[in-house]
C-alpha cells in the first residue's frame, strides 16, 4: 500500500528530534539520581562526625541543610521526570502517526464498548469496531473526548451547513498545528492507567454537602490548633504547666476526626480516586487557555473556559488540583501528627466545599471542552495525513450527491476509485453485478464519505459535492435470537424507519444492500420495485445494490431510476474484477464459478 511520504517523513523527524530530546533528559534524570545519593551520604557523614564530637549546632545545620537540599534536588529531579515523560508521550504519539499512515492501526482503541443499538448507519459503514474509522482516526485520551467523537461521527448528520463550513476551517487549522495537537495531548498522558470516568467527579462538584461550610467548623479547627500547639509549648516555660491539658486537646481532637470518619472520607475519597486524573487536566487546559487560535470556532470553544468572572478555567482546576494533591498526601507518615494538630481533615473538606459551592459545577464545562477538542484534534489527523483528499462542497439549494474519483478513506491508495452522481433527475442509482464484484463496498464508500463530509474533513476524492441529507442504511441486518427477530423482519424494520423519515419531511439519503434478500425472488423484486418507485417520490436520493437483473428494467416506467453496473473477467480460467463502475445493466455472472471454485460438483 503506498503511503504519504511527505507526513510521514513529518512524524519520523519528530520521533528522531524527540528521541534526541529524550537521551538527554534521561541522562539529566541519571544525574540527579546520583547527586540525591551523593547529598544524602554527605549529609550522613556529616551527622555522624557532629554527633560524635557532640556538636549541637553542626547536628542541627546537617539536619537543616538535608531537609532543604533534599526538598530541592527532589523537586528538580521530579520536573525531570515530568519533562522526560512528556518527551515520551510525544514520541508515542508520532509513532502512532507513522501507524496510521501505514495502515497499521488494527490495536488501536476502536470504540466498540461506545456502540448505540439499531444506529442508521454506523453499523453498516464501520464507523465504530475492529478496522472501523474511529479506530483509524481515534486520538482521544478522555472518555468525554471518545464519546464526543463517536457522536460526531454517528451523529454528524445533525450539524447544519453553517456550522460544517466552520468545523472545515477549524479542523484545517488543527491539522496545520501538529505540535499544539501532539503537545495537548502529551499534557494529559502522564498516568500509564488512563482517565476514569469523569461522572463520578462531574456529579461530586454538583452535589454540595453543608455540614462542612457550617460557620463553627473553620473557627473550630482554629481554636483546637492554638489549644494543642500552645499546650504542647507552654510546659517548657511555665513549670507548674503540665502536659495534661495537651493530652486532653490531643484526645479532644483525635475524637473529632473519629465522630466524623464517614463524612470526611465520603467527601476526600471521591476525589482522591480522580487525583491523577485531575492533574491531567490541570495541565491540559492550563496549555488549551494559552494557544492561540485563528479560526473563530477555536476561538469560541476555547472561550467556554473562561467559567466565572475573571478567574480562569486554569485557576479554578489547580485549585482542585492541590486539594487533591493535599488529599493525597494523607498517606504520608507525617500527615497524622499533623492532621490530629491542625485538624487538616476538616480544613481540607471545608476547602472543597467551598471549591463546590463556587466553582463545581464548571467541571462539567472543562471536562466537555477537552473532549470537543479531541475530537476535533482526532478529525484533524484525516487532513493532516491525506493532503491530496479534497475539502466537501455543500448544494444548500438542491438535493445533489457529486464525486469525481471517489476512494473508501480506509482501503489502500492503490484501490480504485469511481465517480457518481445522484441529483433530483437521477434520485435513485440502482446497482448490479456479480459476487464480490463491489457493489457493497461501493455503497459504504458514498456512505462513509458522506459522513466524512458531515463533520468538517476532507473526503477521499477529487472533487465532491452533496447536499444536507438525513443517512441511512440497510446493509449488514442479522437475526437478534435475544428478540426473536429473522433478518428479513429486521430489514423490514430498517425499512420502515428510513418511510418514517420520509414521512416526517427529512431529506433523506439511503444505502440498501440486497435488498428483501431474505424472501423468495418473486416478493423480493416486487417489493424492490414498490419500495424504489415509493423512494423515488419522496424528498430522498439513494442507492441500491441488486442481483435482481430484472430490477434494471425499472428506468423506462420510472425516469428518476439510473442503472450502473460492476463486471468481472476470465483469464487462465481464473475471476478477476476491475472494480470499476460502468453505466447499464450487468451482463455477467459468476456465482455457479464460485461455487465450483468451492469444489461444488456442477455439470
Amino acid at each position: 500500500m503506498s503511503i504519504n511520504l511527505s507526513n510521514e517523513t513529518i512524524y519520523e523527524k519528530r520521533i528522531r528530534r524527540f528521541s534526541k530530546i529524550k537521551k538527554s533528559w534521561t541522562q539529566l534524570s541519571s544525574f540527579y539520581s546520583l547527586v540525591r545519593l551523593l547529598f544524602f551520604l554527605l549529609c550522613a557523614i556529616i551527622f555522624i562526625f557532629s554527633y560524635k564530637i557532640s556538636s549541637y549546632y553542626l547536628t542541627s545545620l546537617s539536619i537543616f541543610l538535608f531537609i532543604i537540599g533534599f526538598i530541592y534536588i527532589s523537586k528538580k529531579h521530579s520536573t525531570i521526570k515530568s519533562a522526560l515523560l512528556k518527551v515520551e508521550n510525544l514520541i508515542h504519539l508520532n509513532d502512532l502517526g507513522v501507524k496510521r499512515i501505514n495502515g497499521d492501526y488494527k490495536n488501536f482503541y476502536d470504540g466498540s464498548d461506545l456502540k448505540e443499538k439499531n444506529p442508521l448507519y454506523s453499523e453498516d459503514l464501520d464507523i465504530l469496531g475492529k478496522n472501523s474509522l474511529f479506530q483509524k482516526i481515534c486520538s482521544s485520551i478522555t472518555p468525554l473526548g471518545k464519546k464526543r467523537l463517536k457522536d460526531e461521527l454517528c451523529r454528524g448528520i445533525d450539524f447544519q451547513i453553517d456550522e460544517i463550513k466552520k468545523r472545515q476551517s477549524a479542523i484545517e487549522e488543527l491539522s496545520n498545528k501538529l505540535s499544539f495537537c501532539q503537545r495537548f495531548l502529551a499534557e494529559g498522558m502522564n498516568n500509564p492507567k488512563g482517565f476514569s470516568n469523569p461522572d463520578e467527579l462531574i456529579k461530586w462538584g454538583e452535589t454540595e454537602n453543608p455540614y462542612f461550610l457550617k460557620s463553627y467548623i473553620k473557627p473550630l479547627c482554629n481554636i483546637m490548633t492554638i489549644l494543642i500547639i500552645g499546650s504542647l509549648i507552654l510546659p517548657l516555660f511555665l513549670r507548674d504547666f503540665t502536659f495534661t491539658f495537651a493530652k486532653i486537646s490531643i484526645a479532644l481532637s483525635i475524637m473529632l476526626l473519629i465522630i466524623n470518619l464517614s463524612k470526611i472520607s465520603n467527601s476526600l475519597e471521591k476525589v482522591l480516586k480522580y487525583n491523577k486524573d485531575i492533574a491531567n487536566y490541570s495541565n491540559m487546559i492550563s496549555y488549551l487557555e494559552r494557544a492561540d487560535f485563528k479560526n473563530s470556532y477555536l476561538i469560541n470553544l476555547q472561550s467556554r473556559l473562561k467559567i466565572y468572572n475573571d478567574k480562569s478555567a486554569t485557576f479554578i482546576i489547580k485549585l482542585l488540583d492541590n486539594l487533591a494533591s493535599k488529599i493525597s498526601d494523607r498517606s504520608n507518615m507525617f500527615y497524622w501528627p499533623l492532621n490530629i494538630i491542625l485538624l487538616w481533615d476538616y480544613r481540607t473538606c471545608y476547602e472543597l466545599e467551598k471549591f463546590k459551592k463556587l466553582y463545581g459545577k464548571s467541571l462539567i464545562t472543562m471536562v466537555e471542552v477537552i473532549g470537543e477538542f479531541e475530537a476535533l484534534i482526532s478529525l484533524s489527523n484525516i487532513n493532516r495525513d491525506n493532503p491530496s483528499w479534497c475539502i466537501p462542497s455543500f448544494e444548500e439549494n438542491k438535493m445533489i450527491v457529486n464525486a469525481v474519483d471517489l476512494g473508501h478513506p480506509l482501503l489502500g491508495e492503490t484501490s480504485i476509485c469511481n465517480s457518481i452522481n445522484i441529483d433530483e433527475n437521477k434520485k435513485v442509482i440502482l446497482i448490479t453485478g456479480s459476487n464480490m464484484a463491489g457493489k457493497s463496498t461501493m455503497l459504504r464508500t458514498v456512505g462513509i464519505n458522506l459522513v466524512l463530509a458531515y463533520v468538517g474533513t476532507k473526503v477521499r476524492g477529487k472533487t465532491f459535492i452533496c447536499s444536507k441529507l438525513k443517512l441511512i442504511t440497510c446493509m449488514r441486518t442479522s437475526d437478534n435470537l435475544e428478540e426473536s427477530i429473522s433478518s428479513f423482519y429486521a430489514e423490514i424494520l430498517r425499512i420502515k424507519t428510513l418511510i418514517d423519515l420520509t414521512n416526517e419531511g427529512h431529506k433523506v439519503f439511503f444505502l440498501l444492500d440486497e435488498i428483501f434478500k431474505g424472501t423468495n425472488s418473486i416478493d423480493r423484486h416486487t417489493g424492490a420495485k414498490i419500495l424504489i418507485n415509493q423512494l423515488s417520490s419522496k424528498t430522498t436520493l439513494g442507492i441500491v445494490s441488486t442481483h435482481d437483473l430484472e430490477l434494471g428494467e425499472l428506468y423506462k416506467e420510472n425516469p428518476t431510476v439510473k442503472n450502473y453496473h460492476f463486471k468481472e473477467y476470465y483469464k487462465n480460467n481464473k475471476i478477476y474484477f476491475d472494480y470499476k463502475l460502468r453505466e447499464g445493466v450487468s451482463d455477467t455472472r459468476n456465482a455457479l464459478y464460485l461455487m465450483k471454485m468451492a469444489g461444488i460438483e456442477i455439470e
